[in-house]
């Protein structure tokens, strides 16, 4: 798979960046200059707060300093897989420029050169980004599914509206 290694400065970090060229033509085709990508994970560090998300995999969140992008962590196994088929989806997205699929900008591995962790790390579209003068809450019919098929957790129940 292709990548590029660097160091972050002054920190015990070393990122991989996988895919870098097929990303930035990802980004390039959603009109996502290079500048305004990285600004938008410059974060202050009072911005920076990963959060769990609600599903069962404890993934790791962490919103752009605009809302516009997400960064999720992933089980290595599920970013293995990714790198199997991000060609095969890349080319999908290059072919059907209205695809419904959420185009990811970035596939990075972090490692803690100090604690010998590593943390994989997708960068996607943040879908449920409305624009600087809109918020989630003034729209009154947005409904947010997690659409995996899944059973509902043991004690909880599925809402199944007619």
């Amino acid at each position: 798979s292709q990548y590029n290694t660097f160091q972050l400065p002054g920190m015990d970090w070393e990122v991989w960046d996988f895919f870098p060229s097929m990303c930035r033509h990802l980004r390039q085709l959603n009109g996502i200059e290079d500048a305004d990508y990285v600004d938008s994970w410059t974060l202050p560090p009072e911005m920076v707060n990963p959060t769990t998300g609600a599903g069962r995999s404890g993934s790791l969140f962490q919103k752009s300093r605009d809302g516009r992008f997400l960064f999720k962590t992933v089980p290595e196994s599920e970013f293995s897989a990714l790198q199997d088929m991000f060609p095969s989806y890349y080319d999908h997205l290059v072919q059907y420029e209205n695809s419904l699929l959420t185009p990811i900008f970035g596939a990075l591995m972090l490692n803690s050169l100090e604690r010998f962790e590593s943390y994989y790390v997708i960068c996607a579209l943040n879908v449920l980004d409305f624009g600087p003068l809109s918020t989630l809450q003034s729209f009154s019919n947005i409904s947010v599914y997690d659409l995996k098929g899944r059973e509902p957790k043991p004690g909880h129940f599925m809402q199944v509206s007619d």
